[in-house]
């Protein structure tokens, strides 16, 4: 699994929740996103930083299926424990204590192939604040559906809360646990589907998340306060709330700020791997909307028809 690490930004001078600044490189111009205004350098743009994850040594109703892994037991072996396959040794061994570790050895969020009255859910399943694994868990005696409020329990991450089969509290607020129920992608990962109206699949997590999010235009984003329009997979861009720990490729892309993404190496000379690098979409109709110095890119070499004038600002001759 992906290692991630919080660095420094490389462009825009955006303001985005708390984090610690450090120098970013040196180029050649700065652009606030919001305004189009340009400067005379590029200077590093504050990132998103989520908060940490809650953990509760309560458990929820299901508790008495849930079995507690402990970091000295070895055994390779699996045991029926209340309707779930528990395996007795390496599953939740690194969970922060007082956190169950509720395992099944095989299930995917896109079949939803658990037991009766369990759904298959995406979980940190070694006590960190990112998404992947899968496993089943008990859907709650009285779900919430679709767009409805959910809560989660333990951690955002933990993969229990109150939402029904194929559905994951989403968007959780690592103090109250609450969330919304967002649908997993339906059909597979080459054929997605979504039931969600105006939503479309974006596939995280090296395919551990695999959920339908807002669609949105970079160029006129209609996100929520809070959120921001990002690159997804298949050529989309979804709404994600900042510092949102899905990433697509091999970005965080929430890391940016609203009105950014994370460019690549490819994209921008100075880019490092691993390193936020936010840059501000721009409209390649308007020639000067990136300011001095700088170019409006094209996005895709062979854009998408409703991307067609999607661009990006980089130095100029780059």
């Amino acid at each position: 699994m992906k290692t991630r690490r919080h660095a420094w930004v490389l462009v825009l001078s955006c303001a985005c929740g708390p984090a610690v600044a450090e120098q970013a490189p040196e180029m050649s111009t700065t652009t606030d996103a919001s305004s189009g205004s340009t400067g005379g350098t590029l200077e590093p743009s504050t990132t998103g930083t989520p908060p940490g994850s809650a953990s509760d040594s309560s458990s929820s109703a299901a508790a008495s299926t849930e079995t507690t892994t402990g970091a000295n037991d070895t055994e390779s072996s699996s045991e029926e424990a209340g309707g779930f396959l528990v395996p007795t040794g390496g599953c939740g061994d690194e969970l922060p204590d007082g956190v169950l570790a509720h395992c099944s050895i095989e299930c995917t969020a896109w079949e939803q192939d658990c037991g009766d009255e369990e759904a298959c859910r995406a979980w940190a399943n070694d006590g960190g604040d990112v998404w992947n694994g899968w496993r089943c868990v008990p859907v709650d005696p009285e779900p919430a559906g679709l767009g409805e409020q959910c809560v989660a329990e333990a951690s955002p991450v933990s993969g229990l809360d109150t939402c029904d089969a194929g559905l994951m509290c989403w968007n959780v607020d690592a103090k109250t646990l609450a969330g919304t129920c967002a649908e997993y992608c339906g059909g597979t990962e080459l054929d997605p589907t979504c039931s969600t109206p105006g939503a479309t699949c974006v596939v995280g997590n090296d395919g551990i998340l695999p959920l339908c999010l807002p669609s949105c235009d970079p160029l006129a984003p209609v996100c929520d306060r809070g959120f921001g329009c990002y690159p997804g997979s298949n050529e989309n861009f979804v709404c994600l709330r900042e510092g949102e720990r899905m990433y697509v490729g091999e970005e965080f892309q929430a890391d940016c700020p609203t009105g950014t993404f994370w460019a690549s190496a490819e994209q921008v000379d100075g880019c490092t791997p691993d390193e936020p690098c936010c840059v501000p979409y721009c409209d390649t109709g308007d020639p000067g909307v990136c300011g001095l110095d700088l170019e409006c890119a094209p996005y895709f070499d062979v854009p998408p028809p409703q991307f067609a004038n999607l661009g990006y600002c980089r130095p100029a001759g780059a």
